[in-house]
C-alpha cells in the first residue's frame, strides 16, 4: 500500500482508513497469540530461575564430607534435562541466566570431577584385575574371582558418554575373554571326562570279561580286582550325567567277580579237600598196617603217594609229613597226643556243623559251646578256628592207638560228609 502510495495513484483518505482497518482486524488474533507467548515466556523464566535456585540449595545441603555420588550426579543430570526442556524465554534474559546456571553447576562440579576421576581410576584398575584372571591355571577360580570383581563395577559419577563407553566396552571384553577361556577349558573338561568314561568302561569289560575265565585261570588271577582298582581310581571324573550309572554297572562287575572268584575257590578248595582225604585215607591205611606190624613196601607206597594228583604246596607239607611217619610205628606218647588232637578237633567239628558227637562226649561238647558263645560275646570270634581248619588238623594229624582208630575214622568220615552236604 505504502509503495502504491509512493507511486502517486492515491487512493484516497477514506480508502486508506478502510485499509488500515482491516489490517487491525486481522491482527488482532494475532496479538492475542503473542501475548500469550509473552506470558509462557515470563513462566519459563520462572521455572529456570527455579532449577537455578534449586541446584543451588542442594549444593548448600549437601553434607560434602560423606556425599552421596549417584545421587547428586544423578540430580545434576536430572536438573540439566528440566532446565533444557523449559520452553523458551525472552532473548535479554538468555545470557544472565545461562551464566547463573553455569555458576550453579561448576561449584557441583569442583567436587563431582575429583569423585569422576576416581571412579575412572577405581573401574580402570578393575580392568586390570579382570585381564589378569587370564593368566589364571584355575578355570573354576577364575570364574569365581570374576564374578567378585564385576560386583564390584559400580559409577558414581558419570563421565563423558565416549568415555563411558569405551570404558564399558573394555570391561565387557575383558569379562568376555574369561568366559571364553572357561569354555574351552569345559570343552577340554569334557573331552577329558569323556575319555576316563571309555577307559573305565573298559576296565569293566576287562573285569567282567574275567569272570567267564576257567577256574584254573580265574585262581591265578585273584590279584585282578585289585589292581583293576588301582587302575580305576587313576582315572579321572567322567561326565556327571554318566557319573550314577557308570557306578551302579562297576559296582555289578566287582559283585559278579567276587561271585565268580568265591565260587571258583570253592570248586577248588572241594577238589583240594578230595585229594587231601584221599591221601589222609592212604596215610591211615599204612599207620594201622605200621600198628600191626604188617610189612610195607615203602617203594610201592612212595609209587601210590607221587601217583596221587598234586597239592597245594601248604598242604603237600603236611602230608608229607604224615607220609613219612606213617611207613613206621610212633611211640605211645604220640598216638595218645595224636588221638587227643583229632578228637578235640572232631568235637569242634561236629559242634559247628551241627552234627551228634558220642555220648560220652556231651560234657566236653557243651564246655566248647559255652567257650564259643562266650568268645561271641566279648568279640574273640578271630580266635576260634575254621571249619576248613580243623578238617585239615584231623586229615594230617598222624595215627593214633589201634583200638580207637575206627571211631576217631568214622567220626572225621561222618564230619567229611556234614561238609559236603553243607556246602
Amino acid at each position: 500500500w505504502q509503495a502504491w502510495e509512493k507511486s502517486g495513484d492515491h487512493a484516497g483518505k477514506e480508502l486508506w482508513k478502510e485499509f488500515d482497518a482491516t489490517c487491525e482486524k486481522a491482527y488482532k488474533p494475532c496479538g492475542e497469540y503473542f501475548k500469550k507467548l509473552k506470558l509462557q515466556r515470563r513462566e519459563n523464566l520462572k521455572q529456570r530461575n527455579a532449577i537455578i535456585d534449586r541446584i543451588n540449595a542442594r549444593f548448600e545441603t549437601t553434607d560434602w564430607k560423606a556425599p552421596d555420588w549417584r545421587d547428586i550426579d544423578k540430580f545434576i543430570r536430572q536438573t540439566r534435562r528440566d532446565f533444557h526442556n523449559t520452553g523458551n524465554i525472552d532473548y535479554k534474559h538468555r545470557k544472565s541466566l545461562s551464566k547463573a546456571l553455569d555458576e550453579a553447576l561448576e561449584r557441583f562440579e569442583h567436587h563431582l570431577s575429583h569423585e569422576r576421576e576416581r571412579s575412572l581410576r577405581l573401574r580402570e584398575k578393575l580392568i586390570a584385575d579382570i585381564e589378569a584372571l587370564g593368566s589364571m591355571e584355575n578355570p573354576h577360580e577364575a570364574m569365581h574371582q570374576l564374578e567378585v570383581l564385576k560386583k564390584q563395577w559400580t559409577i558414581t559419577v558419570t563421565a563423558k558418554r565416549n568415555v563411558e563407553n569405551r570404558l564399558w566396552k573394555r570391561f565387557q571384553d575383558a569379562c568376555n575373554d574369561i568366559y571364553r577361556k572357561r569354555d574351552a577349558a569345559r570343552k577340554q573338561n569334557d573331552a577329558e571326562r569323556n575319555e576316563n568314561l571309555k577307559k573305565k568302561k573298559t576296565l569293566i569289560g576287562e573285569l567282567s570279561g574275567a569272570t567267564t575265565a576257567a577256574d584254573e585261570e580265574l585262581l591265578a588271577n585273584v590279584t585282578l580286582l585289585a589292581r583293576i582298582r588301582e587302575r580305576w581310581q587313576e582315572i579321572g571324573r567322567v561326565p556327571r550325567k554318566e557319573e550314577a550309572q557308570l557306578d551302579k554297572r562297576w559296582r555289578a562287575a566287582q559283585q559278579q567277580f567276587h561271585k565268580a572268584l568265591a565260587a571258583a575257590e570253592s570248586r577248588a578248595w572241594a577238589s583240594e579237600l578230595k585229594n587231601i582225604s584221599r591221601r589222609a585215607a592212604l596215610c591211615y591205611q599204612w599207620e594201622q598196617a605200621a600198628l600191626t606190624d604188617s610189612g610195607i613196601d615203602a617203594n610201592n607206597a612212595r609209587a601210590e603217594w607221587d601217583a596221587l594228583p598234586a597239592l597245594n604246596s601248604a598242604h603237600a607239607e603236611a602230608l608229607e609229613q604224615r607220609f613219612q611217619l606213617a611207613l613206621s610205628r610212633p611211640d605211645d606218647a604220640t598216638l595218645a597226643n595224636n588221638l587227643e588232637t583229632k578228637q578235640v578237633a572232631c568235637l569242634k567239628l561236629e559242634v559247628l556243623l551241627e552234627l551228634e558227637s558220642p555220648p560220652e562226649y556231651q560234657d566236653a561238647r557243651m564246655a566248647y559251646q559255652v567257650e564259643r558263645l562266650s568268645a561271641s560275646i566279648k568279640k574273640e570270634t578271630d580266635k576260634q578256628q575254621s571249619v576248613e581248619d580243623l578238617l585239615l588238623t584231623v586229615l594230617t594229624t598222624g595215627a593214633v592207638p589201634a583200638e580207637a582208630a575206627a571211631t576217631i575214622e568214622q567220626r572225621i568220615e561222618n564230619c567229611l560228609a556234614g561238609y559236603r552236604n553243607r556246602s
